[in-house]
């Protein structure tokens, strides 16, 4: 429901053609990735109510850029287009986001509105250097003068009437002019969070979570039919496998004690084991120091936005949890070794885990216990739209994924 070009023939042709003319015709882009500090700075003055209002500009907006901007630019998802004028200084700013063939504008100012066309315009140029088949304007498209004689198109509306315009600009008017509705809806998220930030940054934060998020994880990978010979009994804890039968063989007070000495939810837990979940856990005197989860099926990760997918032979271990009291004392290597001799006998030969990056204390764990590290997983999602990549392209974790099919 947004304006939009659709850049493929002749509308590349068109779009190549556009000729927006501002001035003396100085004004360069720039559109290295070294440009997005600046980019960002000038984000602050050219907003409405920037360096010479008399508000701050648009605080919840510049949070938002600020945090989601420079991931997205590292992981190829977005992209900022800057127009500098003779005297170097920014004169408007893009904001880009790429879905796949896609290019869409999430924000576009200028201090000069002949500025911000002359910049849309080659944003659709870059787009179309880029490869991309469409390009979504965030509010009402450049005015291009450029018009190709004898270029007649017959555009239909939401009615069952058909109406016949000529020249590309009639049709980019008449296409604002059907979507003013659907523009306005976009631009309400927006508004929302701006009335938010009134009320408290906690209201942002959450309202910014759920219309985009980033997150970026290292993806390990355990060879468990490489034999190490029978580990040296674990000094502190004692290790066994911990089913729902043994769950609700506890008396209510221990059972309330096991759940809050390892932060779980009850219901969690009964849902993980009614699918099938493999759980190791470890003691100390009878009180739980530690819990593992390993899962043979599809299981659903909120961090990457999909579902993994172990293959026949292998398992997918995630909540690994080690009391606060017990850590530093090798309670998590151990219950991988054990788990490890556990799968083997099921015929399990291979597991994957997703450990975050500020995560050290599981990255050791999961080091000493021989697993690797064999790819960062990037994800990235602003609104509707999603990217998910593996770097390196390793084929058995992309496979792992869901990005190769079987």
């Amino acid at each position: 429901g947004r304006p939009s070009i659709d850049l493929l023939p002749p509308w590349d042709r068109l779009a190549a053609q556009a000729h927006l003319p501002l001035g003396d015709g100085s004004l360069t882009p720039a559109w290295e990735a070294a440009a997005l500090p600046r980019g960002l700075e000038a984000l602050r003055r050219l907003l409405p109510g920037g360096a010479a209002g008399t508000q701050p500009a648009q605080p919840a907006l510049l949070s938002f850029l600020e945090r989601m901007l420079p991931p997205l630019v590292e992981a190829g998802a977005a992209s900022l287009g800057l127009l500098l004028g003779p005297d170097g200084q920014v004169a408007a700013a893009v904001v880009v986001v790429s879905d796949g063939e896609r290019r869409i504008e999430v924000v576009r100012v200028g201090d000069d509105p002949r500025a911000s066309d002359r910049l849309a315009s080659l944003a659709v140029r870059h787009a179309l250097d880029e490869g991309a088949a469409r390009y979504e304007f965030t509010g009402d498209p450049p005015a291009v003068t450029h018009q190709t004689p004898g270029t007649r198109l017959r555009v239909f509306s939401r009615a069952t009437a058909s109406v016949l315009e000529r020249g590309y600009a009639t049709i980019l008017r008449r296409a604002a002019s059907i979507t003013d509705t659907a523009v306005a809806r976009v631009r309400r998220p927006i508004e929302t969070i701006r009335e938010l930030a009134d009320a408290g940054p906690g209201a942002v934060t959450r309202v910014v979570a759920r219309v985009a998020t980033f997150s970026r994880m290292h993806l390990y990978r355990g060879e468990l039919f490489v034999w190490r010979g029978a580990p040296p009994p674990p000094k502190f804890a004692t290790i066994r496998l911990f089913g729902l039968a043994d769950f609700d063989a506890l008396a209510p007070e221990a059972r309330q004690r096991f759940l809050e000495r390892l932060e779980l939810v009850e219901g969690y837990c009964r849902q993980k084991w009614e699918r099938g979940d493999l759980v190791v856990a470890a003691f100390h005197d009878a009180d739980p120091v530690g819990i593992l989860w390993c899962a043979r099926g599809p299981v659903f990760v909120p961090d990457i936005g999909r579902e993994v997918k172990p293959s026949n032979g292998e398992c997918y271990i995630h909540d690994v949890y080690v009391a606060a009291d017990a850590r530093g004392r090798a309670v998590a290597p151990a219950m991988l070794e054990f788990l490890s001799r556990e799968l083997r006998t099921r015929d399990v030969y291979r597991a994957w885990a997703l450990i975050e990056r500020s995560n050290t204390a599981s990255t050791r764990a999961f080091e000493k216990a021989s697993w690797a590290s064999v790819a960062d997983v990037i994800y990235a999602r602003m609104g509707t739209t999603s990217r998910l990549l593996v770097r390196p392209p390793d084929e058995e974790a992309r496979k792992f994924v869901g990005l190769l099919r079987s």
